[in-house]
This record gives structure tokens, sequence and C-alpha cells, in this order.
């Protein structure tokens, strides 16, 4: 049987949504964002997918990381070095116009606890 997978909606506060449209809308987070769409990738694998600079490419995963859009995993390897992987964490973007701005973020839950 296929595991169902679950979405939340969650409003960005109003605070961040010029900030945070202008970053998702950024060429370089859209192009990290469907390299890790579908299974985690380490900094390398979306490197060679994207073709984006290490430090660009840092300096948006931190920002998407910190905005909850990506999410990080990982542990230790075979030799003790530290690894991590990062994959999308939302399904999709909204962007509601009206008297102020509003981001939506529908998120993925793999595992929701009933």
């Amino acid at each position: 049987m296929k595991p169902t997978s679950y979405c939340m909606i969650q409003n960005a506060s109003e605070d961040s949504s010029p900030k945070l449209v202008e970053l998702l809308l950024d060429k370089f987070s859209i192009k990290i964002l469907q390299s890790i769409s579908t299974s985690p990738k380490s900094i390398n694998m979306i490197k060679d997918d994207t073709k984006i600079p290490m430090t660009t490419l840092w300096r948006r995963i931190r920002f998407l990381k910190r905005n909850k859009i990506i999410k990080q995993t990982g542990g230790f390897g075979p030799s003790s070095r530290r690894y991590y992987f990062y994959q999308n964490s939302i399904s999709s973007i909204n962007f509601i116009f009206g008297q102020s701005l509003t981001v939506r973020l529908v998120r993925k839950i793999s595992n929701p606890i009933i």
C-alpha cells in the first residue's frame, strides 16, 4: 500500500512576504527547488544539476532552510564525516494579491500523527 501524502497550508507573515516573494522568484531558488523536488540531494549533487556557483548555492540554501521551504537531513558516514541532504518541503506556493500581498505555502507532511 502506497503511503498517503498530506498537506498543511501556512501563510507567511506580512513582514517577510516581500523578501520571501523576491527570493522565491529568484532564478537560483527556482532551480534549487526544482532539483530537490523529487528526492533529497547533497549540496554537490544540487551544484552539478543546477550549475549554480557554490557561494550563491549556500546562500540560497540557508535562506530556504531558514524559511522552512526546504528541509535538511543527514548524519555521519563510514569515515565519521558529516553529510547533509536537502529536500523540498513544499508542494506549492500561492501568491494572493489584495490589500496586502499574502504568500501561502502548501507544505508536504510525510507521516502525520493521527
